[in-house]
């Protein structure tokens, strides 16, 4: 995620974004709407850049294992910036973990379909667009190991129909491998997410969960970083990502029935937090009071019983 500081002073690693901006490039992991996993770095750093992210899913791997169950079954998903052998035989070999990565649509891949005579297996429907699915195995020319490849074309979009092949995208997955961790979801009754629709779903997600970048830039109000040192802008952007994460847990387990789905930090200020109230002091108390349509509305006696609950505190 690039934080843009084009035109802002200059700052210590706020180098030539991909964007073509100057800014920095912390690299992120998503679990829904939590950013769970952070390492700054300077605008010149690519998504793949060194052993960042490896040594990010590694340390999210661990800390599963370790705090919840050592055999649940662990799927990420990536985009292509992410697609190389050496991360994919990490996955597979060291973290013993599953992926979905969107590659990139060499002319082998093609080829590789064409020449197994490979038909349409599925289709995936989302709102008023669709693809048809073709999943077969398949390789880049310098890996070593075939892995199974879905290749997706968007085939209707807005009620239209588009012709087959403008626009594709291709996805290599470890899923339905018949090893220890597809057994392991076969027991845990979710042995549907090896199917290609599911597969698929789960790559089409990585868009949705992109829209973290914009709920943290709205949450810091202004991308640009206020310090000069970058250790110092570093620390900044931490507290930030642990407030921005500290956020979305009140809006999912204190205020979710008020604010029932997914939402951008404005609207959280502005419905919940931004409210005319007035401070009464009488009988030695601290009295807040506010119109009766306000508490109506935000059912303020439940949130208050929710902040107060030692269950959620726990």
């Amino acid at each position: 995620m690039v934080l843009d500081n084009d035109d802002a002073k200059k700052r210590e690693g706020c180098n030539v974004t991909y964007k073509r901006v100057l800014g920095f490039q912390p690299l992120q992991i998503n679990w829904g709407s939590y950013i769970v996993d952070m390492h700054f770095r300077s605008g010149e750093k690519h998504s793949n850049h060194g052993n960042d992210a490896k040594e990010a899913v590694a340390r999210i791997v661990k800390m599963i294992r370790n705090q919840y169950d050592e055999t649940v079954p662990i799927i990420i998903s990536a985009d292509s910036g992410f697609l190389s052998e050496e991360n994919l035989l990490y996955f597979e070999n060291q973290l013993k973990i599953k992926y979905v990565i969107i590659g990139k649509l060499y002319s082998s891949v093609y080829e590789t379909m064409q020449s197994g005579k490979i038909s349409e297996c599925a289709r995936v429907e989302a709102k008023r667009t669709s693809w048809v699915c073709y999943d077969f195995n398949s390789k880049l020319d310098r890996w070593e190991v075939v892995r199974r490849t879905i290749l997706t074309t968007l085939v209707a979009e807005d009620n239209q129909c588009i012709l087959e092949g403008i626009r594709d995208t291709v996805m290599y997955t470890n899923l339905g491998n018949n090893d220890r961790m597809d057994s392991e979801l076969k027991k845990r009754k979710l042995s549907d997410l090896m199917k290609t629709e599911e597969i698929v779903k789960l790559a089409h997600h990585n868009g949705e969960e992109e829209l973290n970048h914009r709920s943290i830039k709205e949450f810091m109000v202004s991308e640009h970083l206020p310090f000069t040192n970058f250790g110092m802008n570093g620390a900044y952007y931490f507290l930030i990502v642990i407030s921005h994460f500290l956020l979305e847990s009140f809006r999912k387990d204190i205020a979710n029935d008020i604010i029932t789905g997914r939402c951008y930090a404005t609207r959280i200020r502005r419905e919940i937090i931004d409210i005319a109230v007035k401070i009464v002091r009488t009988g030695h108390r601290v009295i807040l009071k506010t119109t009766k349509v306000v508490w109506d509305m935000l059912d303020v006696g439940n949130l208050w019983e929710k902040c107060n609950s030692v269950a959620l505190i726990s």
